[in-house]
C-alpha cells in the first residue's frame, strides 16, 4: 500500500479535438504540469506528472499535432505540438531564448531559474519524443 494520496492522472479535463483553442489548451496544461513539478521540486518523469503529460501527448497525437508541420499532408492542422514546437513555445514564454542570447559581459546569461526551466523542458522533450517515436513505430512491430 502506498503512503502517498491518490492524485488524478489528468491535470484538467482534456479539451475536445474540435475546440478551436485545442492546441493552446494543451500547451497551457503542459505548462501547468511543469510548473507543478517545479513547485514541488519533482521531476516530470514521476507519477502523477508523467501520466498527466502522457494524457496530453496522446490527445495532441490523436489530433495530428505532434507530427512535424512541414511533413503533414496538405490541409492538416498547422499548430505544432511536436517536441520541437513545445520547446519553442515554452522557451519563448519563459524567456529562455532571450536569456541564452544575452551578452555574457552583462552578467550570467542563465539564472538558476532559467536552468531549472531548461531541465524541465529537456525532460518534457525527451519523453514527448520517445512517446511519439513509439506510437509511430507501433505498426512496424505489431
Amino acid at each position: 500500500m502506498s503512503d502517498s494520496p491518490a492524485v488524478p492522472s489528468e491535470p484538467f479535463p482534456l479539451p475536445a479535438a474540435d475546440d478551436p483553442h485545442f492546441s493552446e489548451e494543451i500547451l497551457a496544461q503542459v505548462e501547468a504540469v511543469l510548473e507543478e513539478c517545479e513547485k514541488k521540486t519533482r521531476p516530470p518523469e514521476v507519477v502523477p506528472y508523467r501520466d498527466q503529460l502522457f494524457a496530453l501527448f496522446a490527445a495532441a497525437y490523436d489530433a495530428g499535432l505532434t507530427e512535424d508541420p512541414d511533413e503533414r499532408a496538405p490541409g492538416a492542422p498547422t499548430e505544432d505540438l511536436s517536441a520541437d514546437g513545445l520547446c519553442k513555445a515554452l522557451g519563448e514564454k519563459w524567456g529562455l531564448a532571450a536569456a541564452a542570447q544575452a551578452n555574457p559581459e552583462e552578467g550570467p546569461a542563465l539564472s538558476a531559474q532559467h536552468v531549472a526551466k531548461l531541465r524541465l523542458l529537456w525532460s518534457l522533450m525527451r519523453m514527448w519524443m520517445d512517446w511519439d517515436l513509439a506510437w509511430r513505430r507501433w505498426p512496424d512491430y505489431h
